[in-house]
């Protein structure tokens, strides 16, 4: 499917910045919503990940040598806005985790579901360990905040939210995806 996708963009003969906002608000939103409802181990994304980042490059006219830090990364000098499918799908199943465990519906906080994603990459355990980095700092973001790279890893370890409550924005825990 996202062979498909990406091989019609490809073909259709517009210049490479439109192909490269066609990946952003067309083909990777219709991607995310079967990984949310299947059980897509980590290994797959990450095959995903290259596929598009190969057409990606070739689009924008970038060296096929550009990391994907700098492709995907909002905090590098070549800040392009686009979002990586595996950072994207590290989020929606994070939130899913704390959808199912934070429940005000007793049967459904109290049912245990777990969040398989393999054996590379466990959800649960990545969200426990931003939960109790978040307690041991105490870090509470601001809106409006430049960060700082040693205030962006601690905001990024504390996975809360700016309004103080314990469910983190998408843009915070994007943040804390990028490493």
């Amino acid at each position: 499917m996202t062979d498909t996708w990406l091989l019609a963009v490809d073909k259709s003969g517009l210049p490479g910045k439109f192909k490269a906002w066609i990946y952003q608000h067309s083909i990777l939103p219709c991607l995310l919503w079967p990984l949310l409802v299947y059980e897509v181990p980590i290994t797959i994304i990450e095959g995903f990940e290259r596929k598009i980042s190969q057409f990606l490059r070739r689009w924008l006219g970038l060296p096929r040598s550009l990391s994907s830090t700098a492709l995907f990364g909002h905090n590098t000098k070549l800040q392009l806005l686009l979002s990586s499918l595996e950072e994207e799908f590290k989020v929606i199943r994070a939130r899913e985790v704390l959808l199912y465990r934070d429940s005000a519906d007793n049967k459904v906080s109290s049912a245990g579901v777990e969040i398989r994603t393999g054996r590379k990459w466990c959800t649960q355990d990545a969200v426990e360990w931003a939960e109790g980095n978040r307690k041991i700092n105490g870090v509470q973001p601001y809106c409006g905040s430049v960060w700082t790279e040693t205030e962006r890893v601690q905001l990024c370890n504390a996975l809360t939210c700016s309004n103080g409550s314990r469910h983190p924005t998408e843009k915070e825990m994007k943040g804390c995806f990028l490493l």
